[in-house]
């Protein structure tokens, strides 16, 4: 090293990296089993109504609504609430409880 006229010191050759060696594949992510992460609470009479464990400070449950009447195939119950008979039979529609994304929407009686 030389000292300069303002007197900081000079590096007469560059530092050397490393060399990495890069692997040709991608690296391969942990693997987590979230099941080993689940912790099941005594019911102390708080627990939610269909709990069935925690998992990072969150209560799962099980939901409990009832879903109401499905469709058959010549009565279909709509979304809306209302209940549409077809003299024939007819796959359940967009706007049925049990939708098919497939059939157009049953029109609406109201």
């Amino acid at each position: 090293m030389t000292d300069v006229p303002s007197g900081l010191p000079t590096v007469d050759s560059t530092p050397s990296s490393p060399e990495i060696d890069m692997a040709d594949a991608p690296p391969i992510p942990p693997t987590v089993n979230l099941a080993t992460e689940i912790q099941f609470e005594d019911d102390d009479g708080t627990l939610p109504t269909g709990y069935v464990g925690t998992w990072r400070s969150i209560r799962l449950t099980i939901s409990s609504n009832n879903p109401g009447p499905q469709c058959s195939s010549k009565v279909h119950h709509l979304t809306c609430g209302h209940v549409v008979s077809t003299s024939q039979a007819a796959p359940c529609g967009i706007n049925c409880r049990r939708k098919d994304l497939s059939y157009a929407e049953f029109s609406c009686p109201s």
